[in-house]
């Protein structure tokens, strides 16, 4: 079983893509998987290749891979500003659900924006409702995380959330949020 931990590179996606297979990828010093008690130095086992889609242009960027020789699971290192299945960047997501649940845009023009912006754009009305939609549906575990850093809200409103998240850095954000509830915010 593959189990996929974020880490933050401290840089943007560009730069990510630059480097390739010679980003600064981190050492692991024993088995995140549960139950196995392997610590040792984790072996690396390649790279794979996926999308990562911004605004202004998508790259295919590397993404690493380690194996554990006692349990026999892999571990790929996702950066921060994606999310596991999601081919575009957090930042393009935050940007749509910041638009359509704090400004009440409607889809239309929110895509409108999107393709003024890239010139070249293949976002739909399907994805800012499935974004929503999830979005919406951790609301309370997104709600947890920021009472767990003593952030209180006195209700779960979407948009004061979304709001607190733009405010949090957001790959800080998202490596935070996956240690706190072992799952991405989207997820």
């Amino acid at each position: 079983m593959k189990m996929v931990l974020y880490h933050h590179f401290h840089i943007t996606v560009q730069e990510y893509y630059r480097r390739g297979k010679q980003n600064l990828f981190p050492l692991f010093f024993e088995c995140p998987h549960p139950g196995c008690l392997y610590h040792k130095k984790l072996r690396s086992h390649g790279y794979y290749q996926r999308n990562a889609l911004t605004i202004y242009g998508g790259f295919i960027i590397f993404i690493k891979r380690y194996y554990c020789p006692c349990c026999g699971r892999t571990i790929s290192l996702l950066p921060s500003f994606l999310a596991k299945r999601f081919q575009y960047t957090l930042s393009v997501i935050l940007f749509v659900l910041f638009r359509k649940v704090v400004s009440g845009l409607s889809s239309r023009l929110i895509i409108e924006r999107l393709k003024r912006l890239s010139g070249r754009f293949e976002f739909s009305t399907q994805h800012i409702r499935f974004y929503r939609r999830r979005f919406l549906a951790n609301l309370p575990l997104i709600t947890g995380f920021f009472s767990s850093k003593e952030i209180v809200f006195t209700q779960c409103n979407p948009a004061v959330l979304i709001r607190q998240i733009v405010c949090y850095p957001l790959p800080r954000f998202t490596e935070e949020y996956f240690s706190f509830n072992a799952c991405h915010f989207l997820e």
